[in-house]
This record gives structure tokens, sequence and C-alpha cells, in this order.
């Protein structure tokens, strides 16, 4: 699972929207359009942190997630990959929302 693909799912389990999740990050709603679209990895700690609480992550997972994707397991255990990229296969909508653990 890529990065934007996380933090886009995790945001949705949270049930917060864009808005709700800068303002807890301390970032922009545009900032956050940019990392869920794929154009930006946050690069400065204290965002990746921000933006780590805000989806009530491990800080230290997150930011290697963020730079490496290292621990591919711990992201799995947040969202079910298989019916993500099953859902890819046949074309089909997947709600992350009711798969991801809290």
């Amino acid at each position: 699972m890529k990065f934007h693909e996380f933090v886009t799912s995790r945001r949705l389990k949270l049930n917060f929207n864009k808005k709700e999740l800068a303002k807890k990050a301390k970032i922009s709603d545009a900032y956050i359009k940019h990392i869920e679209d794929g154009i930006r990895i946050p690069k400065d700690m204290i965002i990746l942190y921000n933006l780590a609480d805000a989806l009530q992550v491990d800080r230290e997972w997150f930011r290697d997630y963020a730079y490496l994707n290292r621990d591919h397991q711990k992201a799995v255990s947040y969202i079910d990959e298989q019916k993500v990229n099953q859902s890819r296969s046949t074309s089909t909508t997947y709600n992350t929302a009711d798969s991801l653990s809290s």
C-alpha cells in the first residue's frame, strides 16, 4: 500500500474529512489533498509527527513508512489490503471505512 493510500484510508476509518484532518495535523487542507493525491510526502518531521498524531498511529513507524515503506505489515494491520487490491482488479469501489481496524 502506498503512503497516500494509507493516509486516505486511515482518515476515512477515523471518520475525518480533509479539513478536520488538516486542522488536527495543523496543516492546510490543500496540503492534505496533495498528500492523498500522491503529489507530496511531507519531509518536515514536525508535519509528519503532527499527521501521525492526527491519524492516531505511531510517529516513528509513520515516519519510516512515509520515507521507506518499511513496515508494510503494520500498515496492513490498519486496513485489509487484500480487499482493496481485489476491488482494483474488479473495478469496484471498496469502502475502507468498513474494514479498517482501530
